[in-house]
């Protein structure tokens, strides 16, 4: 399915921004050629110290630039290939590849754009280079690393909702000019990056599906550049610091100064433009990518300025092209005669009689929905790729007759559909996370309420404090999450981080601050009041021992960054981002993947110890979510941290905590063992200390965890409670809450959602979960 090939209501911002990422990346390649290849102090020369900042009218007659033109091209023969794939072609890429071959050929036969192209301009590197490569053995593989061919990757991310689909097209593409592999892994994530823009209009979120994805899909290298560039952005930004990304004149640094300017620019068109711009190298490449990427994000061309307009000379023709992609890949494309004629293809197009459904039988459901668990649980493919593992897993399933059968519907232009459902547990892992999540979350709350009594609140209260609310918040956050990512159609995991930073930031609005002070600058008119249906409920607002860290890290954001930070410099040891690593534990099964997911999380607010607590404590608590022994779920955890920076206070807790339960240690032994127990790495060690002792007494285990205070108390609790249920709390604290009603539902959602047959779609349920979506 196409990005845009999908009946919702996001259909026309998708739309806005694939139309957006074209006239960004017009609008950046225009203001980079006008300083490209200068030294920057020549630039600051002509410029001033802020450089080039605008477009000045382009002469009569000038044709569109090298980049423009092979956008306009993989534009059309994109249009070419989706009509010969929808009129049954068995390789509909060969249309893109005629379109590439002609235009290289001398133009004339590339139609209605001929005009428009540069196929004579003396130097077109780009178009010399087409007419060398393409017609050379197939194999053929340059050693060069070249950036022009990231011009044609930029509307390649429209091809399909899957990024990789995506790679395959792009893959596809650069082997017609035998591209290098440092040009094709750039070329993948642009694609995937406009790709990413076009579904949920968060660029945060393509960058971290590229830093997050499977290491095979793109260089080391080239991550390690893209880091670099986000750490760079979170300085301030000057020519001679962007300079040391590299000078654009190779993908990776040129998409590697792109992101940093789009990082640094915080949602402002002009300024990552300017930024990607203004510096010795080729600035025409950088400042398009910037302009692609900001173009594409959010509500899409709206946000680009309108003073760009007039200086494009090629806007009109790319603006139609994308237009017409837009209708091209959409759920009903445009199929008249003025349309054949405008795209014409080779494939012959079916007959058109009595439109029909063909439903996907019982038995290819089954392998279909089989099919995308394994892929989204990101399991190891064969060494031939995704492309050939689909069809050889299908044959191996259904039988290749009831393959070849399938496809022969599609290419008849019979309907053929399945639903589409974003994996979740199933089978007993399904009855697991039944089990578990209302353990986990009155297991926390119930030890929260013990271990508060014990540092002197009213006993018979059944309060909470602040370590309830995060977890509280937390959890609705990843249902949240989870909501948004099924209905983009790509799991990314980078989806749990907003919706976590959110989740803080409602906290916050419960410990009284009022929303309008938290929620400022650009993000206000997104969220114009808090979200979500806990931040509605009474019994959540309150101050309660709050973890001042996080406090800290809201006030930040609220009044001066307004950016979500990704990696906190502080040695602060708060057990806040502890509460929230406790629900990541039903998210997946994958230890790498919870360890990824629980350092992100706790990066935006803790350092390095915090995070790797927070990472033992989720595959520790995933451990026990799937009927593992409480010590093996703590050798897991310990091998799965113990190359992670700041790890080494982390496993001396968990190794401690496992030597004194073996040694039967009094509850004074374990308390002098963890003397600094509001630390996360200590509170961990002692929370699970506590619970390998009285596994068989939940009421004995608060006791003795209450003694290190809340935070421990409610590990402990959500430990019991995940590992043994509901039914092993103590009944009378567990009814004694007063939050207990919020809780059991909130508990009740987060299992229909993770858990259930069928993933709820009710307009309640989107009004409840669905804030996320087409932000």
């Amino acid at each position: 399915m196409t990005a845009l090939r999908a009946e919702d209501e996001f259909l026309a911002e998708r739309k806005d921004r694939f139309s957006g990422a074209v006239i960004g990346a017009l609008a950046g390649d225009a203001l980079g050629r006008r300083v490209r290849h200068l030294p920057w102090s020549a630039i600051e020369e002509a410029f001033g110290p802020r450089g080039v900042t605008e477009l000045e009218g382009s002469p009569p007659g000038e044709l569109m630039s090298d980049g423009a033109a092979a956008m306009a091209l993989t534009l059309d023969g994109m249009i070419k290939a989706d009509r010969a794939l929808l009129a049954g072609a068995p390789d509909p890429l060969i249309e893109l590849e005629r379109v590439y071959e002609q235009w290289a050929s001398g133009g004339a036969a590339a139609g209605r754009l001929a005009p428009q192209l540069p196929e004579h301009r003396v130097g077109s590197r780009y178009i010399l280079q087409l007419r060398e490569r393409l017609g050379l053995e197939d194999g053929f593989r340059s050693e060069l690393p070249e950036v022009s061919p990231l011009y044609s990757a930029i509307p390649m991310g429209l091809w399909e909702s899957h990024p990789v689909a995506v790679f395959e097209l792009v893959d596809r593409v650069m082997g017609f000019t035998g591209e290098s592999e440092a040009t094709v892994g750039a070329s993948r994530a642009a694609a995937v990056l406009i790709q990413q823009n076009i579904m949920t209009g968060q660029y945060v979120r393509g960058f971290g599906q590229i830093l997050e994805a499977d290491r095979r899909h793109y260089p080391a290298s080239l991550r390690k550049s893209l880091e670099a560039a986000q750490t760079l952005a979170r300085r301030p930004i000057t020519p001679e610091r962007i300079e040391n990304l590299g000078t654009g004149e190779d993908p990776e640094s040129a998409l590697a100064i792109a992101a940093c300017a789009v990082h640094a620019a915080e949602m402002d068109f002009d300024e990552a433009v300017r930024i990607a711009v203004n510096h010795s190298g080729d600035s025409a490449i950088t400042g398009a990518l910037a302009g692609a990427i900001m173009g594409s994000s959010f509500t899409g061309q709206d946000r680009i300025p309108v003073h760009w307009a007039s200086g494009l000379m090629s806007a009109k023709v790319l603006v139609k092209l994308a237009n017409d992609a837009g209708e091209q890949f959409a759920e009903n494309p445009r199929d008249d005669a003025e349309w054949h004629h405008r795209y014409p293809i080779t494939a012959r197009p079916p007959e058109r009689g009595a439109a029909h459904e063909v439903l996907v039988s019982e038995r290819e459901e089954l392998f279909l929905r089989h099919w995308r668990d394994f892929w989204w649980n990101r399991r190891e493919l064969s060494r031939d790729g995704v492309g050939n593992t689909f069809p050889r897993l299908a044959e191996e399933a259904l039988g290749a007759d009831a393959v070849a059968a399938w496809w022969t519907r599609v290419r008849e232009g019979t309907e053929v559909r399945w639903s589409r459902r974003f994996p979740k547990h199933a089978g007993t892992l399904a009855s697991q996370v039944e089990r578990a999540v209302p353990g986990l979350v009155l297991g926390a709350a119930v030890g929260d309420a013990v271990g508060w009594r014990a540092c002197g609140a009213d006993a018979g209260s059944g309060q909470v404090t602040a370590a309830t609310q995060l977890m509280a918040f937390a959890v609705e956050g990843l249902i949240g999450a989870r909501v948004s990512l099924r209905s983009s159609g790509w799991p990314d995991r980078n989806e749990v981080l907003p919706c976590t930073f959110l989740g803080y930031q409602v906290w916050m609005h419960a410990q009284g601050r009022e929303w309008s002070e938290i929620m400022t600058g650009r993000h206000a008119g997104t969220f114009p009041q808090p979200v979500g249906w806990l931040s509605r409920r009474p019994e959540l607002r309150f101050v309660r021992a709050p973890d001042e860290r996080i406090a800290d890290e809201m006030r930040e954001f609220s009044e001066k960054t307004g950016r979500v930070p990704a990696d906190a410099q502080t040695d602060s040891r708060s057990c806040g981002p502890l509460m929230s690593a406790l629900p990541l534990s039903i998210w997946c099964t994958d230890p790498d993947e919870l360890v990824t997911l629980a350092t992100r999380n706790t990066a935006m607010t803790h350092g390095p110890v915090v995070r790797a607590a927070s990472a033992a404590l989720a595959v520790l608590c995933n451990g026990l979510v799937r009927e593992r022994a409480l010590p093996d779920a703590v050798a897991a955890a310990v091998d799965a941290v113990r190359a992670l920076d700041g790890a080494s206070p982390v496993l001396g807790a968990l190794e401690a905590a496992l030597a004194l339960s073996r040694g039967s240690a009094s509850d004074e032994q374990v308390r002098a063992a963890f003397p600094r127990a509001a630390e996360a790495d200590q509170a961990v060690g002692a929370a699970v200390c506590v619970a390998l002792l009285h596994q068989d007494d939940a009421g004995a285990a608060l006791r003795a965890a209450a003694g290190g205070g809340s935070w421990v108390a409610a590990i402990c609790g959500a430990l019991l409670g995940i590992g043994r249920g509901v039914e092993a709390l103590p009944a009378a604290e567990v009814a004694a809450l007063d939050v207990r009603e919020v809780l059991e539902q909130l508990a009740r959602d987060a299992v229909v959602e993770f858990g259930s047959a069928d993933d709820p779609d009710d307009p309640e349920w989107f009004s409840r979960y669905g804030h996320g979506l087409g932000d």
